[in-house]
């Protein structure tokens, strides 16, 4: 007898794996092309393959046995509307691009598009078991408050013993396990406020936030609730004076006893599109390449005095026995406050002549044995540096989980599109704003 779960996604499918693992049944959550072709070896699967398929599992092994999970539905309504925000495109093989596209219609169903399909396959499944109705059982797992009755209807439509325990409760939506501090390095400049959305987008969207600390300059909008370090800058039109800066804010950071001993960097121009833990930032490593494998030729026919101060960075750290990569990628980072000013200390800055995130991570390598993406071609990262046709920002940036901009690529569009994502004041700000007009 094969179980395969056929409810749709945010509907308890984690509980309901977790919970027949218990009663003794091998199943597989979202099982992959292979897993499905050598499903003689599982005792069923859940999630959208299942979903998809379940007509033709049920011609391939007859005798099976189908779990409908099911919940109030504006209730789901709001889980899988969350859920998909945490899930943009980007972070999905093709494989599970084909099945949302196969279940929900779209890469980016609304509201509209998941309340019909869920009132389309509620009924479809009641049509294709409606002369079969002990090979179904419907079960509210999300919404239901006796576990006991839950596990008693499951065993007795599976004929098994009820597993000693409580019903076991699986949520996937990512909670606050972590109290990380975020910092930004900050000068004021310009007449557009970028920093003002970074926070908001922080504050929506990083799970594990703590307290955020600004080191520079003080935004006129920052509540008490915002974190300042006095520190004088100013915009340098010479990246290394600029550079020697930045290297300052973070070694005063690094040094602040207040800062929780781990904390997350972004700069002024770095948003978090979707909500992100502590861990999966950890997790999500990004490199431009390796400095190491860059031709003498090639070096010296790039001018730039940013391109400079990088292979100064790349040459202190290969001659010193450490890897060069280049760790510019304009996205938050997670940093260790005591490795930071040893690193500091250890390579000095004063002369702005060090990249400090190159010269941090090669030396402290945090990711070890993670697989880099690289920056400038991973959709993770939706970055704007040149001008852009509307509707390719709009489709990398929904797609994305980090956004950067910078030079001609801080268009009045990309602007936009920015304050429209991120209209919601957070609790950073002394006042409220008024929303951005659609």
């Amino acid at each position: 007898m094969k179980i395969f779960g056929i409810g749709l996604t945010k509907t308890g499918i984690n509980s309901l794996v977790e919970a027949l693992n218990l009663t003794g049944f091998k199943l597989v959550r979202f099982p992959s092309v292979d897993q499905l072709e050598t499903m003689d070896q599982f005792d069923g699967c859940a999630d959208l393959p299942a979903i998809v398929l379940y007509r033709k599992l049920d011609l391939a092994f007859p005798g099976s046995k189908f779990i409908l999970t099911i919940r109030d539905k504006e209730k789901w309504l709001e889980s899988v509307t969350k859920h998909f925000k945490r899930r943009p495109p980007s972070t999905l093989n093709d494989w599970a691009k084909a099945n949302r596209i196969k279940v929900f219609g779209s890469l980016y169903p609304s509201r509209a598009d998941f309340s019909q399909v869920y009132d389309d396959w509620h009924s479809e499944i009641a049509e294709y078991f409606s002369d079969r109705p002990q090979d179904l059982l419907e079960l509210n797992i999300a919404d239901a408050e006796d576990g006991a009755v839950t596990w008693q209807k499951l065993a007795a439509f599976l004929d098994v013993d009820t597993p000693k325990g409580p019903f076991p409760h699986r949520n996937a939506k990512p909670g606050k396990t972590e109290v990380i501090d975020a910092v930004i390095p900050y000068c004021r400049q310009g007449d557009w406020d970028s920093l003002l959305y970074v926070v908001r987008a922080l504050s929506e969207n990083f799970v594990d936030l703590g307290r955020l600390w600004v080191v520079g300059d003080k935004p006129e909008w920052a509540s008490s609730e915002l974190r300042h370090i006095e520190h004088i800058v100013k915009w340098e039109p010479d990246c290394r004076l600029r550079n020697s800066n930045y290297c300052k804010s973070m070694f005063m950071a690094g040094m602040h006893p207040e800062i929780s001993e781990e904390f997350l960097y972004l700069a002024d121009d770095h948003y978090i599109l979707v909500p992100r833990t502590a861990q999966e930032i950890r997790d999500t490593a990004f490199v431009q390449g390796d400095l190491a494998k860059v031709s003498q030729v090639n070096r010296k026919s790039d001018r730039r005095l940013w391109q400079k101060l990088l292979w100064n960075t790349a040459d202190r750290l290969l001659d010193l026995g450490y890897s060069a990569w280049n760790y510019e990628t304009h996205t938050p980072k997670m940093v260790n406050r005591t490795k930071l000013v040893s690193c500091l200390a250890f390579f000095g800055y004063g002369d702005g002549n060090l990249m400090w995130q190159t010269a941090y991570f090669n030396r402290m390598p945090s990711n070890a044995g993670i697989r880099a993406h690289v920056s400038g071609r991973s959709p993770l990262k939706a970055g704007f540096y040149q001008e852009v046709e509307e509707n390719e920002l709009i489709e990398k940036s929904d797609a994305a989980i980090y956004l950067n901009h910078g030079g001609p690529g801080e268009t009045k569009a990309v602007q936009k599109y920015i304050e429209k994502r991120f209209s919601t004041p957070s609790r950073f700000e002394k006042q409220v704003r008024r929303p951005v007009k659609a």
